[in-house]
């Protein structure tokens, strides 16, 4: 039972655990909601950064958060947030918090799969992983087109930085006149 006081004693640790995430998310290239590719999974990521300060004082160690980030990820380019986003959180915090203390790999972490040959599908910021393709060019600190100056946050937000296609769509139509026209615009020719 949920409680006044049960609420009273979690908040500050609840908060904290969102407070993370999102410092976590400006390292890992989330510089906006635009690019966030699973508004869905910031619950479990704060219950599982709330847990660990509950438990441990934080993320205290590389191990610790290497595995969060391969959950995170896996969980990103399999879609696995898509649907039925309530029960799959509840499903990888147990099973996360279990593998940061000793337990089995999670599910999501040991199944994965990538089949990079649907990349040239993927043509719509809606779908996650073109988001997330989107969030490891800015976590890899690329340079603006414009200014060449690093992207940083700052920078992104200051000059509504969006993304673009790398070989311009006139371009490709010109030159390879019988291109598909997913390839223009999958994530593949978009940063």
């Amino acid at each position: 039972e949920i409680t006044a006081k049960y609420i009273e004693d979690y908040w500050d640790k609840a908060f904290a655990g969102y407070n993370r995430v999102s410092t976590g998310h400006t390292v890992n290239g989330v510089y906006s909601d635009k690019i966030l590719p699973y508004k869905t999974m910031l619950a479990p990521v704060a219950a599982i950064c709330g847990q660990l300060i509950i438990d441990k004082g934080g993320i205290k160690t590389d191990i610790i958060y290497s595995k969060i980030k391969q959950w995170y990820w896996r969980s990103v380019f399999t879609w696995r947030y898509s649907s039925g986003a309530e029960s799959k959180s509840a499903q990888d915090f147990v099973q996360v918090m279990s593998w940061i203390n000793g337990g089995d790999v999670p599910d999501s972490v040991r199944h994965y799969e990538f089949n990079e040959d649907m990349l040239y599908e993927i043509t719509t910021i809606r779908n996650a992983t073109y988001s997330g393709i989107l969030c490891l060019i800015l976590k890899n600190r690329p340079l603006d087109f414009k200014s060449g100056f690093e992207i940083s946050t700052q920078l992104f937000h200051d000059r509504s930085i969006d993304h673009h296609h790398i070989f311009p769509s006139k371009y490709l139509e010109k030159g390879i006149p019988d291109i598909e026209h997913r390839k223009i615009n999958c994530i593949l020719n978009k940063t």
